[in-house]
């Protein structure tokens, strides 16, 4: 099965959202692992742009992605599943706060 974890571009243990992106793969063992974010970085990484995102079975969200990605993916039949790891609620708390993101 081909796997994308969605994550953030960065060092892999820059933050808590980058490393379970790297746990869940590492635990995928026997699996076609592939990383995707909003920017390519060298060959570990690709964009969400890259048209190997289209080939993958299923889709792990590990960081907030654009909403007209969900889509696309939906409409050409890949499986999303939506993995929370903590941060998310303290980005909506900022927002409503600070009004920083926009997702609110």
């Amino acid at each position: 099965m081909k796997v994308g974890i969605f994550t953030k571009v960065g060092k892999d243990f820059e933050n808590g959202a980058n490393q379970q992106a790297l746990f869940v793969g590492q635990a995928l063992v026997g699996q076609e692992v592939y990383y995707f974010s909003n920017e390519e970085k060298g060959k570990d990484v690709l964009s969400f742009s890259n048209p190997k995102l289209l080939e993958m079975d299923v889709v792990l969200c590990i960081s907030l992605i654009p909403l007209e990605l969900f889509a696309r993916l939906k409409q050409v039949g890949i499986k999303i599943i939506w993995y929370e790891c903590g941060h998310v609620p303290r980005v909506y708390q900022e927002d409503i706060v600070f009004g920083k993101h926009g997702y609110v």
